[in-house]
């Protein structure tokens, strides 16, 4: 899981980095994109375990 985290922001970086690039903006947008991607995507895993861990007690009953 770490490492898909690692991966999606390094892609994000690097998104970033040519769409800032691309609509001349500054240079720290790239990385505050990447954080927040990562943060949301943390997040969404989260997420998805407690939609896991509720099915599968539901299925127990």
């Amino acid at each position: 899981m770490k490492v898909a985290l690692l991966v999606m922001a390094i892609c994000a970086l690097i998104i970033g980095t040519a769409l800032a690039g691309a609509y001349r903006l500054h240079a720290a947008w790239p990385i505050i994109g990447a954080g927040l991607l990562v943060v949301f995507l943390f997040w969404m895993l989260k997420v998805w375990d407690r939609i896991d861990q509720a099915i599968e007690a539901s299925q127990e009953n």
